[in-house]
């Protein structure tokens, strides 16, 4: 094992993650799934929210769609920016809202806190 002094390490504010290189923990961070830009409850939960499939005219680069029903608009979500995918710069197509005042889930009580929900979505609630 070594020992290298005067080394900068950057760590993501959400997670934690470790990075040598500050530009890459910048954008590590940006799309981070635990970064509270990216918390779209609505994306597991929403019973407004249909998704879908889509694909090319040759059948390759398939992508999930989403569309609210309740505000009849199509959305993305953080992954879309992540990947620079097109649809962000359609102006007929919204980001998925972090907060929304039509969500209604699925369950029995509505999502109160993000890491109570999040520890419930991996089993630990």
């Amino acid at each position: 094992m070594k020992q290298v002094d005067n080394v900068s390490l950057w760590f993501c504010d959400h997670c934690n993650k470790l990075y040598r290189v500050r530009h890459a923990c910048t954008k590590h961070e940006k799309f981070c799934n635990r970064n509270p830009a990216n918390r779209h409850p609505c994306f597991h939960y929403c019973i407004h929210l249909s998704k879908g499939e889509e694909s090319d005219y040759d059948g390759y680069n398939k992508r999930t769609s989403f569309y609210c029903k309740i505000r009849k608009v199509e959305l993305y979500s953080y992954i879309a920016e992540r990947i620079g995918h097109p649809i962000i710069d359609y102006e007929e197509v919204d980001r998925m809202p972090l907060r929304c005042e039509h969500f209604e889930d699925d369950c029995e009580s509505t999502v109160k806190d993000w890491d109570e929900w999040e520890s419930e979505r991996r089993g630990g609630g």
